[in-house]
């Protein structure tokens, strides 16, 4: 077992409370009120559904909204956190859990340890307590996904996962996803669970969103990670310094780095969620730049969305700027089909085009791969 000082946080206690503080602050000030945002963006009433609003509630940081042009119903951003009525139509084809999620999901297990050893402590089990039960998705070989945290800095209204997120703008600890669309299988195999953790190799932190984790409890999250898959990589997903880049605090920073230079510890890559170039504001570059100098290699996925991203000026324009600040484009991901986001849809003969025009136009290394997930494949599936 690793030692308890080293679930603590890091050093400069005092400067990373203070950044905290400064994040949290900005995420407790939330616009969630339909009103405020069309006072803000001087728009109608009418440009938010009430209805919509209240089945998937309204929630995006001031930041995100500054970016917004105003008097503009169709800002490409607007549109990504706006409730509309389209999401109230019921779209065959369209469901709650697009990607069959459910059917991969099972349970965080304990510290390798502590599987091993029968007289694994009480003072073993607690200090981990904060990290156990969370569920775990293992769709991929070698791959096993953590749903950290079900919360995030704003609302998407074509998130794949909408209808199992927590609804507020709440910060909160640590804690299990909620389990009513998720059905977790609890494996007491002791032996078994041993023989899939060794064939992991790779960690990879979503939710929610894994940045709503404080920095301390992100420390200690991987240091759970170096104890029962040491010397494995760790991929971060997030689209938490998009909406807010204060979150990039320099605490963040040195626990990524901690983990990557630790003799336990494996590669890191935080991977970033990027529609639109506009949302690449300079106070975004410059949080992503902090990241990027700590030799943290940072990617980039972006969904293709209608009336969003869907004209080849667009992407071409999103892949230019992200290259010029060191991202590197990733993926460019069809729709997965959400009740309530088929008005995001783009005919995948479309996006075949345009990644053909991204291909013909842009280096190898700034052209996304365009994918679609299927589920029951063991890859995704190029398009």
């Amino acid at each position: 077992m690793i030692p308890m000082t080293q679930l603590q946080q890091p050093n400069n206690t005092s400067r990373s409370n203070s950044h905290h503080s400064d994040w949290q602050s900005l995420l407790r000030d939330n616009v969630t009120e339909p009103g405020e945002l069309c006072e803000k963006l001087q728009l109608p009433a009418s440009a938010v559904s009430a209805e919509s609003a209240t089945i998937q509630p309204l929630n995006v940081t001031r930041d995100f909204l500054s970016r917004i042009e105003p008097g503009n119903p169709n800002d490409p951003l607007l549109l990504q956190i706006l409730p509309r009525q389209e999401e109230l139509e019921t779209i065959p084809g369209f469901s709650n859990d697009p990607l069959e999620e459910s059917s991969y999901i099972k349970q965080t297990p304990l510290p390798g340890s502590c599987i091993l050893t029968p007289n694994c402590t009480k003072s073993d089990l607690s200090a981990y307590e904060k990290f156990f039960h969370l569920p775990v998705l293992q769709k991929y070989p070698g791959r096993e996904l953590v749903l950290a945290t079900d919360h995030c800095a704003s609302h998407c209204r074509f998130c794949f996962r909408r209808h199992s997120l927590k609804k507020k703008s709440i910060l909160s600890p640590l804690r299990r996803m909620d389990t009513k669309h998720f059905s977790i299988q609890n494996s007491t195999d002791s032996s078994k669970n041993n023989e899939e953790i060794s064939d992991v190799r790779e960690i990879i932190l979503s939710g929610g969103d894994p940045l709503m984790l404080d920095d301390a409890t992100l420390h200690g999250m991987f240091n759970y990670i170096k104890d029962l898959y040491p010397g494995n990589r760790v991929r971060v997903h997030t689209r938490m310094p998009i909406f807010l880049p204060e979150r990039v605090t320099p605490q963040l920073v040195e626990s990524l780095q901690a983990f990557r230079f630790s003799p336990a510890g494996g590669a890191v890559y935080v991977v970033l969620h990027v529609n639109h170039p506009n949302e690449l504001s300079d106070k975004v570059v410059n949080a992503i730049a902090a990241i990027v100098d700590a030799g943290i290699p940072v990617l980039s996925q972006t969904v293709l969305l209608r009336h969003v991203n869907d004209r080849f000026e667009t992407l071409f324009d999103l892949c230019e700027k992200l290259a010029n600040s060191r991202m590197i484009p990733y993926y460019l991901h069809q729709l997965d089909k959400v009740q309530g986001a088929a008005h995001f849809e783009v005919p995948t003969v479309k996006g075949q085009v345009l990644a053909s025009k991204l291909s013909a136009t842009l280096p190898g290394y700034a052209v996304p791969k365009y994918v679609r997930d299927v589920p029951g494949e063991s890859r995704k599936t190029r398009l």
